[in-house]
């Protein structure tokens, strides 16, 4: 992953996440079609059930464009349990700290921040949606729960927290998935593939 033991120490005691910590994390833009407010929440439900669950957020507000309510943004900014680190250009040292992944979004194309995620060991609970319910096999390196589903993502995070063998199991799977499936030479490969065939069909 590129990301050295001494930076991952330093951002976790920056972050104050502590030995006994259980981390979730969300990489993207934080809006309303990103399934924004259904991670709020589920996650509502979870903290005050463990303390040492924790959320970590990566990403912009776009409230001009695509606007969450106000109470959820509220929530972001005052829970001690949700750390909303707004964008990263490094987001490696997050997700190597990181145990499982949480991507529900309302659409997509192909989203890579789920492939980083794979590539970094964790398990990633994702909508079924293209793109996302193409890199997650349900069940195998993550789980894939229905869009605009607050009650089915809280059980889907919950799942994850209380089964620690089956997280670390799907999280081993997603790794193996990424670099067997979607390693970048390969896919550069499949796209010559396509232009080729495409430049055949068109002489």
């Amino acid at each position: 992953g590129g990301c050295s033991l001494s930076s991952l120490f330093s951002v976790k005691s920056e972050l104050a996440i502590a030995p006994g910590d259980l981390v979730c994390c969300y990489i993207g833009r934080l809006t309303k079609h990103k399934g924004v407010e259904e991670l709020m929440d589920a996650f509502s439900r979870i903290m005050p059930a463990d303390p040492h669950v924790k959320l970590i957020m990566l990403g912009r507000y776009e409230q001009h464009l695509d606007p969450m309510e106000d109470k959820y943004i509220t929530e972001i900014e005052t829970s001690a349990q949700i750390i909303n680190l707004g964008y990263k250009n490094d987001i490696r040292p997050y997700l190597a700290l990181s145990n499982l992944f949480v991507f529900p979004s309302y659409r997509e194309g192909m989203p890579n921040v789920v492939l980083q995620a794979g590539s970094f060991d964790l398990p990633c609970i994702v909508t079924d949606i293209p793109g996302s319910n193409e890199i997650i096999k349900d069940g195998y390196n993550g789980l894939i729960i229905s869009t605009k589903n607050a009650d089915a993502l809280f059980k889907a995070i919950n799942y994850l927290i209380e089964n620690e063998e089956i997280r670390k199991s799907m999280g081993r799977c997603a790794r193996s998935e990424v670099q067997r499936k979607y390693v970048r030479k390969i896919i550069m490969e499949e796209v010559k593939k396509e232009y080729y065939s495409w430049i055949h069909e068109k002489n």
